[in-house]
């Protein structure tokens, strides 16, 4: 194509210089200077012509710059995704059995849903004659753990943390705020703590419980700075925490 159109171009100069010079010599201008000025016309304006048209339908494109090379490859190839460029499977790591990562799960959370506590620590009350009962749950959803809170009275409350991965609990929240009289106060906590840990499969004696509470009060009332103990008894872990703010919290977990 591009052939054909250089060889009408060509003829087209043949042509146009040749008419101009014939125009030239009709105003009797010499021969040589005629055929100069004619060949000179018929060659630029072929050329600005021909480089216009050219422009137009981009002659000159037909093979890809470096750049545009590039670019067409990242196009038309595109490299390997994340997922393929690296192994998903690391065979030369040793990866953790499926009983195993059971057994990692059981060691920080409890084998219990909120349910199942709530229905069993009822029980315990119903047991010991106590009205007080936990009612349906309302679990907030969290980023990381999903929580509830239930106020069991005026001064006292349970709080739970439930793992999101496997819908049980990883550590329950006695609460206790004082009134004009403590000892009532830490004493009922201390039957709702000694409840709740009988479901959550603690030891079968329960003075190790009020111990606790009462090493508390005797450190807070001496320096009246915030107090933390921590205790391991059997299977479970236990933190009291007393300061002026929140009160006496009792933090029931699986041992670590």
């Amino acid at each position: 194509m591009n052939t054909v159109i250089t060889l009408v171009i060509l003829g087209a100069m043949a042509t146009l210089c040749w008419w101009i010079h014939k125009k030239l010599r009709k105003w009797q201008l010499p021969f040589i200077a005629s055929a100069v000025i004619a060949f000179s016309c018929a060659t630029f304006l072929p050329i600005v012509l021909f480089l216009a048209i050219g422009s137009m339908i981009g002659w000159g494109d037909s093979s890809p710059t470096p750049d545009n090379n590039q670019n067409q490859q990242q196009v038309t190839s595109p490299g390997p995704t994340p997922i393929q460029a690296s192994n998903p499977v690391d065979n030369s790591e040793p990866k953790m059995s499926e009983s195993s990562i059971q057994e990692l799960d059981q060691e920080k959370i409890f084998n219990i849903t909120p349910e199942q506590f709530r229905q069993k620590y009822n029980n315990v009350m119903a047991e010991l004659e106590i009205e007080e009962r936990i009612p349906k749950l309302n679990i907030k959803k969290g980023k990381v753990n999903d929580v509830f809170s239930v106020l069991l009275s005026k001064n006292h409350g349970i709080n739970g943390t439930i793992d999101k991965k496997t819908g049980k609990l990883k550590y329950i929240v006695v609460v206790c705020t004082f009134t004009d009289d403590p000892s009532n106060e830490v004493m009922v906590a201390a039957l709702i703590a000694a409840s709740a840990d009988k479901v959550l499969g603690g030891p079968k004696e329960k003075q190790f419980i009020i111990e606790m509470f009462t090493e508390a009060l005797k450190k807070f009332n001496e320096t009246k700075q915030p107090v933390e103990i921590i205790q391991t008894v059997g299977s479970n872990e236990y933190m009291v925490t007393l300061n002026q703010a929140t009160g006496l919290w009792l933090i029931i977990s699986p041992k670590p």
